[in-house]
């Protein structure tokens, strides 16, 4: 393949120059593991924050013994509530789309069907959509884990000197409903 005069040996630079069944990975088109070759798996992102209504992309990815990676066009994705029971908080599709409906902590399970490998999964915050206000999410940097307990102080103006003062609740979440659509600092 030559681009501007250079010629170099053809690769592929994405998925979509790979036929179907196969993926582009490090500059080859490879076809997909089959169940039984896969070794481990990984969900992307382990974790996320989402509100009601929004939808997230969940990536299921396969490694095989030798280390090669591929990513997967689909799996089986179940929502689970922390104790691990059917949570109809989200819904979930064969190819990773997760769709927020209810506030809550759910898990996601992601599994490829055929494979003796334990499924992974992906802990997902669901937020309540803001009608009024402000709200602040606490997380934990490292983690990305809410924080409850937290001390916020919120104001409409940086010289402001008396504070609203709110506690992060279960979900890591600091509501200001008294504080407008304008700029505000926390």
């Amino acid at each position: 393949e030559c681009v501007g005069g250079l010629c170099v040996p053809s690769t592929c630079r994405g998925h979509s120059d790979c036929g179907p069944g196969k993926a582009c990975v490090d500059g080859a088109c490879i076809s997909a593991p089959l169940p039984g070759d896969i070794a481990l798996l990984s969900v992307i992102p382990a974790a996320a924050l989402l509100e009601v209504g929004d939808t997230l992309q969940l990536r299921l990815v396969a490694f095989r013994l030798d280390g090669s990676s591929y990513p997967l066009a689909a799996g089986s994705f179940t929502v689970v509530d922390e104790q691990g029971m059917p949570s109809l908080l989200a819904t979930a599709d064969t190819g990773g789309l997760v769709t927020g409906v209810a506030p809550g902590k759910v898990v996601v399970r992601a599994a490829v069907s055929g494979s003796a490998v334990l499924p992974k999964e992906a802990k997902l915050t669901l937020y309540p959509v803001v009608s009024s206000g402000r709200r602040v999410l606490v997380v934990d940097a490292a983690t990305r884990s809410p924080l409850a307990g937290v001390k916020v102080a919120g104001c409409e103006s940086a010289s402001c000197s008396s504070p609203a003062e709110m506690i992060s609740d279960a979900l890591g979440v600091a509501l200001f409903p008294t504080l407008g659509a304008g700029a505000a600092t926390f």
